[in-house]
């Protein structure tokens, strides 16, 4: 009988040392070394000429004895060992393999070839209305090849010194996706702060996750479904060079794992051959462009490295036109990429600022292209750089909600109350600005000159001249200005145009933009109206010189992003960022040196193994129910805190565990699920029998013959009378994924306002199961049932004034209806299968001319898909006078 917890853990294969591979790097360098060296070097001077870092520190332990402390320990995952354990979870095999194969590879007379990349992304849809849902549906996969290598050749053969070119007996390369089993990958690195405190100040931890595009959108960012293959030690984050030494072995591992490596794989009796290919750098900006080997988006003539826009060229219309962008070349950062692996530190340097590029291992890979396979996060660069800045900067430093002369409040506190008055669905944490009212057309009055603001906007219009000088003189170079322009450049500053109107119509524009390109299901024609928009938005600025960030020209690559790669929601970076709090929950001994970070790879890995265990050991005896259930809300984050929670279910479950039979079929998914918890009511007192009998009545019209209780006197036979004696309400229902709660349930409120057919606003006000057990004797005993909600519609009204987003369509996502007392019809029976979303709901105060003081504008927070016409029907007693 095991007692201890190592004992435990590895009895039931879940120790996690028997997968990390620590090593000990430089201070300095991050020359990388394996443990098994620590003891045998002569000296703590790091073994790199020129480099004055530290391998090692002594510490002094008890007897007056003292031993060896890597001075930066860190810990990784062998990208083989978490696929191998992967594939032997049941049924993964087989869903991996057929899961990212386009439509047309399930053809059988389909070509197995790569598809060469299309001149222009439209050209790969003919059909400008397909819809576009996952990363398969982009055209990128039927692009990437399989059996290629990648090498240097002379200039002769490629002026870019470096080619990829079919293996050797091949004349063409097969698409990778139509390989057996062609796994998909995506890496991500970012960096997090695991402790609030720290010797050093800020102690920055780096985390690389790869992910399988394999996976559906639902499984692809779950903890159990990321491979966590490196933490790096803080209390900095490496440079690139520094980098490029730790992902030294996994580019090694991708390379033979790209030319395929047999594996076992569950309920298979040979070994199944495994591709891998990296086809995506889904790191935020900083991240990506520092593993790829990139300059930074602060650069000025390496701002974007797509297309050959600069940072002075943020202040022209030219900046923010798609259709007027230079693409810059994959194959020329390569070629530069690769002939700077030997430079002097000097002329490293020098590539670095003239070609914006330096050495990222990842060159190594067949196939990869640093720029191209390194799409924009719009988690990052949409919703916190590119709305952040509009907000504040634009808006507020700018001085747009500044208080005017005669305002009996300021435009901003109005900005502030328009916020806190938006009935949010629970389920948001943050929400999106947006002025509320009627946008006044003057122009909004400049802070007093000795204020703060007033310098800042100083400093604002300063940067933003500066950079118009330096692109006047740039177009000058290029023949499109002239030497008078300059001039007048330099001696005739402009201002920021302070038209409030004219700001909110291309805020409105923009975010219009955003919200189109941010949908799960989207077409190509969607998101190129969405470009149309964004285009409006980021030109009118640049025509008034609004200052614009980086991030306003590299979401105009947007459009082309999405056609290369499916919809942004498949890889933003929202489950990476769920995964690095879950890393910071760890507890740890918040020591520095690698220290911490070996213990949240241990308990990463320890997690991902006990779901693993739990996966495989599912039916599980009577005797083993309460540890398995305790386990499972362990490693959910459910359990208890305490340290010994996990491995005292560890021993539970082993010292009791019986024999168990694996391969358990999973039950299918149900269309929708109930709430746990549940009452009986009784539908006469809440007055809703009439409503529901008459639903039921028509829904099992062709089983039973059902009459109200009423009639029960007067039956005939072959009728059965409709009770309430078995009604339940719950709190919620999910469908399809989505949570709708009951307004009449304090646990449902935060999301019983809910869209049903498309766009027309409801408030749920109760979510029932309607059973009706038949009568004895009948053909059919079985007991009827049905799951429904009870629902008000809001009324709309064609006297509503007209708003500034009803320009744009349906678009924005915001429909205005009767607010207060006005606001509801009467109550409906519908089945919960009708529910399709939930939006947020702002009152809006109207004018003098209006026959109501305010209305109701609500705001779809559904990210499934497009906006739909809404439907609705006018009540026809709102004409009478």
């Amino acid at each position: 009988m095991a007692v201890t917890r190592r004992a435990v853990e590895r009895r039931l294969g879940v120790d996690p040392d028997r997968l990390i591979t620590y090593f000990f790097v430089c201070d300095k360098c991050w020359d990388r070394h394996p443990m098994s060296e620590l003891n045998d070097l002569q000296s703590p001077a790091c073994t790199i000429a020129g480099c004055d870092g530290t391998l090692y520190k002594l510490k002094e332990i008890s007897n007056q004895k003292t031993k060896r402390v890597p001075a930066k320990l860190l810990p990784t995952m062998k990208l083989e060992s978490c696929i191998r354990r992967l594939l032997a979870r049941p049924g993964k095999y087989q869903m991996l393999r057929r899961s990212l194969r386009h439509i047309d590879d399930h053809d059988p007379d389909a070509s197995p070839l790569a598809l060469p990349p299309p001149d222009s992304l439209l050209d790969a849809f003919p059909n400008g209305d397909v819809r576009l849902r996952d990363i398969s549906d982009g055209c990128g996969l039927r692009s990437l090849a399989a059996d290629l290598v990648r090498k240097r050749v002379p200039k002769e053969e490629s002026g870019d010194r470096v080619k990829d070119t079919p293996k050797e007996g091949r004349q063409r390369t097969r698409r990778f996706i139509s390989l057996p089993c062609g796994l998909v990958l995506m890496i991500n690195i970012d960096w997090f702060q695991p402790m609030k405190k720290s010797g050093h100040g800020q102690h920055s931890t780096g985390a690389i996750y790869v992910m399988l595009a394999n996976n559906s959108g639902a499984l692809r960012f779950l903890p159990a479904e990321m491979f966590l293959v490196a933490i790096l030690p803080g209390p900095d984050e490496p440079t690139t060079e520094q980098l490029n030494k730790v992902i030294q072995p996994l580019v090694d591992e991708l390379l033979r794992l790209y030319n395929g490596v047999d594996m076992p794989v569950h309920g298979m009796d040979g070994k199944q051959c495994i591709h891998c290919a990296l086809y995506m750098n889904i790191s935020d900006l900083p991240a990506s462009r520092k593993i790829s080997g990139m300059r930074g988006h602060t650069s000025e003539e390496w701002m974007c490295t797509w297309c050959k826009m600069t940072m002075a060229s943020l202040t022209h219309s030219r900046c923010f036109d798609p259709a007027g962008f230079s693409l810059r070349s994959d194959w020329r950062y390569l070629k530069y990429a690769y002939h700077s692996q030997h430079l002097s530190d000097a002329q490293k340097k020098e590539v670095w600022e003239k070609r914006g590029v330096q050495w990222s291992e990842l060159d190594r890979l067949p196939g990869w292209m640093p720029s191209v396979n390194s799409p924009l996060d719009l988690l990052h660069g949409g919703f916190l750089a590119f709305v952040k800045h509009i907000i504040r900067v634009i808006w507020i430093k700018y001085g747009l909600l500044n208080a005017r002369r005669g305002d009996s409040s300021s435009p901003l506190q109005r900005f502030e109350d328009a916020l806190s008055s938006i009935v949010w669905p629970s389920d948001v944490s943050r929400v999106p600005s947006k002025e509320d009212g009627k946008i006044p057309h003057r122009q909004a009055p400049l802070p007093r000159s000795s204020t703060n603001a007033s310098k800042e906007l100083t400093r604002l219009e300063a940067l933003y001249n500066s950079r118009r000088v330096k692109d006047m003189q740039a177009r000058r170079a290029e023949g499109m200005a002239t030497d008078e322009d300059v001039r007048d450049a330099i001696e005739n500053p402009v201002a920021m145009d302070r038209s409030v109107s004219a700001h909110y119509d291309h805020t409105l524009s923009a975010l219009t933009a955003l919200r189109a390109w941010s949908q799960r299901d989207i077409s190509p024609n969607e998101a190129q109206r969405a470009e149309h928009h964004y285009v409006a938005a980021c030109k009118g600025w640049a025509s008034i010189h609004a200052l614009l960030t980086p991030y306003f020209h590299l979401l105009g690559h947007t459009t082309a992003i999405i056609l290369r790669y499916g919809p942004l929601p498949s890889f933003w970076l929202f489950g990476c960022e769920r995964a690095n709090g879950k890393l910071t929950k760890f507890r740890t001994n918040n020591r520095d040196g690698g220290e911490l970070e070996a213990t949240l790879m241990r308990c990463w890995t320890k997690t991902q193994l006990v779901h693993e265990l739990l996966q495989t050991h599912a039916d599980v005896s009577e005797l083993d129910r309460d540890a398995y259930n305790e386990l499972k809300e362990c490693i959910d984050g459910e359990g208890s805190k305490s340290k010994l929670g996990v491995h005292q279910a560890l021993v539970d479950m082993l010292a009791a565990r019986a024999a168990e039979q694996l391969n358990t079929p999973s039950p299918g998914i149900p269309a929708f699920r109930l709430s746990p918890q549940s009452k009986a009511i009784r539908l006469q007192k809440l007055g809703l029998y009439n409503l529901a009998f008459e639903y039921v009545r028509e829904l099992w019209k062709d089983t039973v013959h059902l009459v109200p209780l009423s009639s029960v006197p007067n039956w005939r036979d072959g009728e059965e009378a409709f009770g309430d004696l078995h009604v339940r309400s719950y709190h919620y229902v999910c469908v399809n994924g989505r949570q709708f709660g009951a307004y009449n349930s304090f646990h449902g409120r935060g999301r019983s306002n809910v869209f049903i057919d498309g766009r027309q606003a409801t408030r749920v006000q109760r979510i029932l199961r309607i059973e009706h057990v038949r009568a004895q004797g009948a053909a059919q005993s079985e007991t009827l049932s049905t799951t429904v909600a009870v629902v008000s519609r809001f009324r709309s009204d064609p006297r509503l004034p007209m708003m500034p987003w009803d320009t744009r369509g349906v678009d924005p996502g915001i429909y205005t209806w009767l607010a207060d007392d006005e606001a509801f019809a009467s109550f409906e029976i519908i089945p919960v299968e009708r529910l399709t979303g939930h939006f947020a709901l702002m009152p809006i105060p109207l004018g003098r001319d209006a026959p109501w003081s305010s209305a109701w504008a609500t705001i779809s927070t559904d990210r499934w898909g497009q906006e739909p016409e809404p439907i609705v029907d006018f009540d026809d007693n709102i004409w009478a006078e």
